[in-house]
């Protein structure tokens, strides 16, 4: 029996992220990314687009507080092989790699691929959706306000806008430092957030959750009767939004 060196051995953990890596494979996450995001050159390095996210996944749910260029040394102690079933050299995941696949994440946009990859997961685990909870919460920045229209004109929630960096009632107890918001819809059996979508700092909820109604209406094909329920706080009962779920027949609690 060969006897193998001390100084060629090296420890490899998974830790938790074991059981993330093995969610990855069973929910094919690769797979559906790669299908919306496919690698056209070799551009991106070894790894394809979906693979670099599986890795982002792994990186910011390991509890590091790393910058993203660094990610490559957080991989350094863990068995990547194991836990995703690729090939990894530290020299192939550099922040070069993962630019590239964040410019074709943008380019994609983030709240459709965000929705299609819950979705899917949600069909390959053979769950139905019956009721989903809307809410929105707040991140905080430090740094200057940042207004990208000029003259401070209300923002049309019913056309795609840009992000306003600013002052809002923060969820995060920073009432002095700026924000953005984010909506996101929520499956209330299995937790799995079904819809995100980011929001300028200062934008109210139900003007916002109002708009999400329309999104909700697209779940319906994933229930088993048609039926399904739509739970918010009071900032979804609005008179606008009322109506507009009475007329669609969406049936909420609040």
């Amino acid at each position: 029996m060969a006897v193998i060196p001390r100084e060629l051995l090296k420890p490899l953990t998974m830790g938790h992220l074991g059981l993330v890596g093995a969610f990855i494979r069973e929910t094919g996450i690769i797979e559906k990314i790669d299908s919306r995001l496919p690698k056209f050159s070799n551009n991106a390095g070894h790894f394809t687009h979906g693979q670099v996210v599986a890795l982002m996944i792994l990186n910011g749910l390991g509890y590091t507080t790393r910058p993203l260029y660094m990610s490559n040394t957080f991989f350094e102690a863990r068995d990547v092989e194991a836990m995703l079933g690729i090939e990894y050299h530290k020299a192939w995941f550099n922040d070069d790699v993962i630019g590239r696949t964040m410019d074709a994440l943008y380019e994609y946009g983030l709240t459709p691929l965000f929705s299609e990859l819950a979705l899917g997961i949600m069909d390959s685990l053979g769950r139905k959706i019956g009721s989903v909870n809307i809410d929105s919460t707040s991140f905080h920045y430090h740094g200057k306000e940042r207004m990208f229209h000029e003259d401070n004109t209300a923002v049309n929630y019913d056309e795609p806008h840009k992000i306003n960096v600013t002052f809002g009632y923060s969820r995060d107890a920073h009432p002095e430092l700026v924000q953005i918001m984010e909506q996101m819809m929520v499956d209330n059996a299995t937790g799995i957030p079904l819809y995100m979508e980011p929001e300028s700092g200062n934008t109210n909820d139900t003007y916002a959750f109002g708009r999400m109604t329309k999104v909700f209406e697209s779940f319906r094909r994933y229930t088993d009767d048609g039926y399904i329920y739509l739970c918010g706080d009071s900032a979804l009962y609005s008179e606008g939004n009322v109506s507009y779920m009475t007329e669609k027949g969406i049936k909420y609690v609040c």
